[in-house]
């Protein structure tokens, strides 16, 4: 998002969502399913993602982590 609001201060404007990537379906349904809203453990970081999900800023999308190409990096960092 700051990246983003950084852009549009350069007068790169994006009209759609921009679409995130991640490789958990637990998050996915976690965001888009409001019955996960009653649980008092959900991190702060989950209601901002709710959020922008809801005002259509980005949008949510199931990626295999054998497909994301950037996580052979942060794989290879980690290990």
């Amino acid at each position: 998002m700051w990246l983003k609001t950084f852009l549009v201060e350069l007068d790169f404007k994006q009209e759609e969502a921009t679409i995130v990537f991640i490789n958990n379906q637990k998050n996915i349904s976690l965001v888009k399913n409001s019955i996960y809203h009653e649980l008092k453990h959900i991190d702060i970081g989950h209601h901002y993602v709710r959020e922008l999900v809801q005002v259509i800023e980005i949008m949510l999308k199931y990626c295999n982590t054998n497909e994301m190409s950037i996580d052979l990096w942060t794989k290879g960092i980690l290990y």
